[in-house]
């Protein structure tokens, strides 16, 4: 049963702060109005009880605006609320209780002063009505005694109109009374929702800090988690590319294979949550450039052919020679978590991907899989959702492939949409604007000779003592002249103790005692010929680190990486 804080405490200090609030415009009304009452009454006969009269109205309200002072000077207690409420009341019984002496002492039957008392009578009661109407004691106490004392000295006086004046002033008192009990309900209503409402703020405000931390807490743990996992999986891939080389027998190269594929799976997963952490740092630049969908969506369609067959899918891809503005990577990528996310929630029937052409264009990939609830429709897009794996098994991924594309997507400003129904499957549009063909540009030839890592002279600093070893094996299998340190400090050593010079260099990024790879290359300056390649290899996935290392300019490839990879990015810095 859900819980209602009532906040009558604060409720209760609102009012009586709203009635100090009022407070100054009362005394200098009740000023007004009791100058122009002895304006209106003087005479010579009465000039004596009007100055005593006027002077008595000046020191109450005078006591008063002490009153209102200390107020404000004070702290705000909300113990002190009754107390501080019971002083007004007992000052505003106070001013009126002179109006009430007045209407005796200087009642007149002459028939303008007799008006005056009645107008300023009732122009008192109407005024108070909107000055007291926080605070329902300190109305009573102002209003009954301005009242109630003329309306007793008009059935003093014989004659109906004296008595019609009484009645009518006595009705006039307790409608008034009434409206004021009703006002003060409505008043403590609004102010209590109006805190109700501060109080849902601020506790939605507490939970928005909430996630807000838990968030930093994850991208902190997915950092450490994603450096500290690829450190031993990159290694791992090494030695396998390594050890490969050395086994011819069958059983051999069947154990290889399976040892590169359960590393392959591992580095996926890390790849994937490198992505989603690229994207979260704003550490990705799209390179938008004229791409041609026919070649994309023919290589798309060769990827995932065999995995559809795998499952009895039928994977079709309707290609049109059509050319959109857009980063072929990333938009690659985007089209390769679709695809895979369909094949991966479609039990029979099959993966549809088509062009509809329009401005923009329309890519849109089709399923005829299990479909998701138009309640889901946003929730699959969030980080590590998966509708239909609450066990986590490993094998159905992270959930970070339709958070990876929603991430994209919005970097790319390719509007998404997605549409599906439960039991007939989904479809994924992607809007893309076209673009005029753009010529092929003459490929470069391919110029033969020796293996460009064939003793090439590579320098490399990691902190991490598997993945040198690792290095070592690999760099002797490709028969590079190779130098494998762990500090920046060890590299000035080996440089400035011997005549080898690196042809290229590469460096780990997070390395010990908080130095980074941009700090082992400043520190090997002057050691080394000016302008020599260098690259970075980092397993880092905080967000500062990779904002900073790409800031850098320089080459850089992540953790976990394939001796394939390796060796394609010292091939062509040694082209430099």
């Amino acid at each position: 049963m859900a819980t209602t804080i009532r906040y009558d405490d604060e409720v209760l200090a609102e009012r009586v702060r709203l009635l100090y609030a009022n407070g100054p415009a009362i005394i200098a009304g009740n000023l007004v109005a009791s100058g122009l009452l002895a304006f209106i009454l003087w005479s010579d006969s009465r000039a004596g009880g009007l100055l005593t009269w006027i002077g008595m109205v000046v020191l109450v309200n005078a006591a008063r605006s002490v009153l209102l002072f200390n107020y404000q000077r004070q702290p705000r207690r909300i113990s002190d609320t009754v107390r501080w409420g019971a002083r007004f009341a007992v000052g505003s019984l106070s001013s009126s209780s002179l109006w009430g002496v007045a209407g005796v002492v200087f009642f007149s039957t002459e028939p303008a002063s007799f008006v005056a008392f009645v107008m300023l009578f009732g122009g008192v009661v109407l005024a108070s009505l909107a000055a007291h109407a926080s605070y329902f004691p300190a109305y009573v106490a102002h209003v009954t005694p301005v009242v109630l004392p003329f309306a007793l000295r008009c059935l003093a006086e014989s004659g109906g109109l004296y008595v019609g004046t009484a009645v009518a002033s006595l009705l006039f008192l307790l409608l008034n009374i009434a409206f004021a009990r009703n006002t003060q309900a409505s008043v403590v209503e609004a102010l209590r929702l109006r805190f109700e409402n501060l109080g849902l703020v601020g506790e939605l405000r507490r939970q928005k800090n909430i996630a807000e931390e838990a968030n930093v807490a994850k991208s902190k743990f997915l950092a450490a988690a994603g450096h500290d996992l690829r450190q031993p999986v990159y290694a791992l891939a090494l030695l396998i590319d390594a050890l490969a080389a050395d086994v011819s027998s069958e059983r051999g190269r069947r154990v290889i294979a399976s040892l590169r594929s359960a590393n392959h799976g591992l580095a996926a997963l890390l790849d994937a949550l490198l992505d989603f952490s690229k994207i979260d740092a704003g550490a990705i630049t799209p390179d938008i450039r004229p791409v041609p969908l026919a070649p994309l969506l023919a290589g798309i369609e060769r990827e995932f052919t065999a995995q559809a067959e795998a499952k009895g899918l039928q994977l079709r891809v309707r290609v049109r020679d059509a050319w959109v503005l857009s980063d072929p990577a990333l938009l690659e990528r985007i089209l390769r978590n679709l695809v895979a996310n369909a094949i991966k929630y479609t039990r029979k029937g099959g993966v549809l991907i088509v062009c509809r052409r329009g401005h923009p264009l329309r890519l849109q990939v089709w399923d005829s899989g299990v479909g998701i609830p138009e309640s889901k429709l946003q929730e699959v897009f969030r980080e590590f959702c998966q509708l239909d794996n609450p066990e986590r098994d490993r094998n159905k991924g992270l959930g970070l492939g339709l958070a990876i594309v929603d991430g994209l997507v919005r970097l790319l400003g390719h509007p998404l949409n997605l549409r599906s129904r439960p039991g007939h499957g989904s479809c994924f549009s992607l809007a893309l604007p076209i673009t005029a063909p753009v010529a092929a540009a003459a490929a470069e030839p391919v110029v033969g000779g020796l293996d460009p890592l064939f003793g090439a002279r590579i320098l490399v600093v990691d902190d991490d003592a598997t993945i040198r070893n690792a290095l070592v094996e690999l760099f002797e299998r490709w028969c590079c002249d190779a130098r494998v340190v762990e500090s920046a400090a060890a590299a000035r050593e080996l440089l400035a103790n011997d005549t080898w010079l690196p042809e290229a260099i590469l460096v780990d990024y997070r390395l010990r005692d908080g130095c980074t790879g941009l700090d082992a290359l400043s520190a090997l300056h002057g050691l080394v010929a000016p302008g020599v390649p260098a690259a970075i290899i980092t397993g880092d996935t905080a967000a500062d680190r990779l904002l900073e290392a790409q800031a850098s300019g320089l080459p850089l490839l992540h953790k976990p990486i394939t001796g394939a990879r390796l060796r394609a990015m010292l091939s062509e810095l040694l082209k430099k």
